[in-house]
């Protein structure tokens, strides 16, 4: 036996002293990991989620939060298609259940509502290779569309 042995069976305060500091390190050391993915998450501009294969959100930018009118808090664990209207979810359900089956990311455009968007959702997978989760990536390009748009109509009364 050790010394090291020897004074954790003399002293078993010493040992949850250990463990107690190893655990507040771990909590630490977890907190700033979290800290850091959100602030990856509100780097940018477009509206950033990630969901389970069930659509529940796991995490979301502030940007999404506030597009969707509520704190991210009230959406981390909800549906996120309790967010959108059932003729927008149903092509995005068939599109993320496309990822889900091919484990390849999509990407499409859409618009509604005087608003045009750029989305992508792509995998992630767990150890084993399946999807378990899904990052989507949503940025507003309305007024790209609407440049775009103006461009094509002043060279078509040019012709």
């Amino acid at each position: 036996m050790s010394g090291d042995d020897k004074i954790r069976k003399s002293d078993p305060s010493g040992e949850i002293r250990e463990l107690k500091a190893k655990i507040s390190e771990l909590e630490h050391t977890l907190k700033m990991s979290e800290d850091l993915a959100q602030a990856m998450l509100n780097a940018t501009e477009d509206l950033v989620y990630l969901t389970d294969t069930e659509w529940r959100v796991i995490a979301v930018s502030r940007k999404a939060a506030e597009h969707f009118g509520k704190s991210a808090e009230e959406i981390v664990g909800a549906n996120v298609f309790d967010y959108f209207p059932p003729h927008v979810s149903g092509p995005r359900i068939q599109m993320g259940l496309e990822v889900i089956r091919s484990g390849k990311p999509v990407h499409f455009q859409d618009s509604r509502d005087g608003m045009s968007f750029d989305i992508s959702v792509y995998p992630t997978l767990d150890v084993c290779g399946k999807v378990d989760r899904l990052a989507v990536y949503v940025r507003d390009i309305t007024e790209t569309k609407q440049s775009m748009d103006a461009l094509l109509e002043a060279e078509k009364r040019l012709r």
